[in-house]
């Protein structure tokens, strides 16, 4: 893989969601970090990344269709890999919004402050940290 292929790790380029998926589908979604993803300094750095909400929308646009397309698809899991910084935690807070499936947790605030662009969409922090 070349540092241009990475520019064309999304879903709309990507054979994976076009393919024939059978009863189960697994969509797992790593971090994007170009910059460190040859060489980086330490490992974690490959998959610091956030997914935008472009790139949400466009997961949440495929996975839909898939699951209406498909009546054979019995149940789909999706998985993000960004996990450096709670990444991923965030990530799937957006999805399930775009998905239109409610956020049963409520995140610390500590989480919301970090990433704003979740502050919308989770139901307000309760604790400033768990501990």
């Amino acid at each position: 893989m070349s540092i241009s292929q990475l520019d064309d790790l999304c879903i709309e380029k990507s054979p994976i969601l076009k393919e024939d998926v059978g009863e189960i589908l697994y969509f797992r979604a790593h971090g994007r970090n170009a910059a460190n993803w040859w060489n980086p300094p330490e490992t974690w750095m490959r998959s610091d990344y956030c997914c935008s909400p472009e790139e949400i929308e466009e997961f949440a646009r495929e996975l839909k269709r898939l699951t209406q397309e498909r009546s054979d698809l019995n149940k789909a899991f999706v998985f993000f890999n960004n996990h450096a910084g709670a990444q991923a935690v965030v990530n799937a807070i957006m999805l399930s919004h775009e998905m239109g499936i409610p956020i049963k947790g409520v995140p610390v605030q500590n989480l919301v402050r970090a990433f704003p662009q979740i502050s919308g969409i989770v139901p307000p922090p309760t604790q400033e940290s768990l501990f």
